[in-house]
């Protein structure tokens, strides 16, 4: 990927970009060292404790007899080797279930569909067993005299969004650099374990996070102009909607969860160039994964699988490209939602990838509004994606240049730390608070609009803080009076 500045300004964005990121890297996030070793020592206690348990089942026995002298713990191709001398088979058909040399994988996502308390205890010891890896022995090997100094680059993401953690020029280590835009937010235990080694850089301070509400949704709409979507955005719920056509749900009984898989599993993916396929087996296994149910007080216990085999759908499908989705299964289902989403719902924004893709064709490349370039060669989900989000980001990098200036002109201690995808973090006294989300809001729903003309939708936006002295993970949204 060449990252072109095409216009002065598209170079200046990325030179004051640069300034502000390596700013937000000097001030660094104060770490509670005192909590992170307690979490580690009871994480490595928790792992070693279920580590031995796992070696007296009986299940290891056997793993031992069949695999003399060379049982391994971590071997997952011997463990899917004796779960299936127990008779536990794995998913052989999709292109995911195997390596390249044909070897069947045995993957978390396969282990998780496994009925029994070995695999459970399992897959339990791993996930705790990466958090301490992964997470905190690295982020107490980076923490400097209590500050962790995460890093931020604007050259490597090829969606002209930045990224965090180790440059991908620099030669691999064998330690992992934090990656500070990935942090474990899904997983309640582990975001609570990970978010609550994030203090202010002083006791009476609290931290505050401003996030672009569906910045790229509102950037889609300045490039293709579907009104239909700009008034879902603004004034509907386009992933409540969907859900329910997904899960054959009147609107009143998607609860959140189904909600959360409707826009990670199809909206979304639709936006950046899914396929019905791989959202029809995606929702499916999450049915199961996130144990969905139907947000129905006088039946709670019903879950959506049982709600759809009561609307006819009992199975997945093949999902074969080379073959027909069969009527009655939930691939069938889902590729007449995806013709519905694309044909009649937002046919606008469908007909404008068409139309952007073909003059791509034509010249060879694309300019985003912001002035930078997308050349060379390119797939169609890129050149149509591409500009969307990487117009997206620099509405956020050049709000975070805006208000690094107002707290300097304003004289102000707040001090920016981090930024993650589509919002900005950063700590100050309790008495700036009111002063900074003045600041944040001003500059990324007012100025932001009237800097760039070609924005023509409303931009929103919300804010979350901590008490003084919490931690990030106590954070509650913010409202200004």
């Amino acid at each position: 990927m060449t990252l072109i500045a095409k216009t002065k300004d598209a170079y200046q964005l990325l030179q004051d970009g640069a300034n502000v990121l390596s700013i937000m890297e000097h001030n660094g996030v104060r770490i509670d060292m005192k909590f992170l070793r307690e979490t580690q020592e009871r994480n490595e206690k928790t792992v070693k404790r279920k580590t031995e348990k796992l070696l007296k089942s009986k299940v290891w026995k056997k793993w031992k007899r069949k695999f003399p002298g060379n049982a391994k713990l971590t071997n997952r191709f011997q463990l899917g080797a004796v779960l299936s001398d127990m008779g536990h088979e794995f998913d052989r058909t999709e292109p995911t279930a195997r390596f390249p040399d044909g070897q069947l994988k045995v993957d978390e996502e396969g282990l998780e569909k496994v009925d029994h308390p070995f695999v459970k205890m399992y897959l339990q010891t791993e996930k705790i067993k990466k958090l301490g890896s992964t997470w905190l022995r690295n982020l107490e090997r980076e923490t400097v005299d209590g500050f962790l100094h995460p890093s931020f680059h604007l050259h490597t993401a090829r969606s002209f969004r930045s990224s965090s953690g180790r440059d991908k020029d620099v030669e691999l280590t064998e330690q992992a650099e934090i990656n500070f835009q990935n942090l474990p937010v899904r997983n309640p235990e582990r975001a609570e374990m990970i978010r609550r080694c994030f203090i202010p850089r002083r006791d009476d301070w609290s931290i505050f996070e401003i996030d672009y509400g569906g910045i790229e949704v509102s950037i889609a709409y300045c490039y293709h102009k579907d009104e239909k979507l700009k008034k879902d955005h603004l004034e509907g719920d386009m992933h409540r909607d969907m859900a329910a056509e997904c899960f054959m749900l009147p609107t009143d009984k998607v609860n959140k969860m189904t909600r959360y898989c409707s826009k990670n599993m199809f909206v979304f993916p639709q936006f950046y160039g899914s396929y019905y396929i791989d959202c029809a087996r995606n929702m499916w296994k999450s049915m199961d994964r996130l144990k969905l149910v139907v947000g129905d007080p006088e039946n709670p216990d019903c879950t959506v699988r049982e709600h759809l085999a009561k609307k006819g759908i009992k199975a997945l499908g093949e999902c074969d490209p080379s073959k027909d989705a069969v009527k009655g299964t939930f691939e069938y289902h889902m590729k007449e939602i995806e013709r519905k989403f694309w044909e009649v719902r937002y046919k606008t924004y469908d007909k404008w990838k068409k139309d952007y893709w073909r003059k791509y064709l034509e010249k060879g490349y694309c300019q985003m509004y912001t002035g930078f370039l997308v050349k060379g060669p390119h797939r169609k989900n890129d050149v149509v994606n591409y500009p969307i989000q990487g117009a997206a980001f620099h509405c956020l990098l050049k709000s975070a240049i805006l208000i690094q200036k107002e707290l300097i002109k304003r004289r102000m201690k707040t001090r920016l730390f981090g930024q993650i995808h589509d919002s900005i973090v950063a700590d100050g006294p309790k008495k700036e608070t009111k002063d900074y989300i003045s600041i944040a809001n001003e500059v990324m729903l007012e100025r932001i609009p009237k800097l760039w003309k070609w924005i023509t939708i409303p931009l929103r936006a919300e804010a979350e803080v901590t008490p003084p002295g919490m931690s990030w993970f106590y954070k509650k949204g913010y409202e200004l009076k």
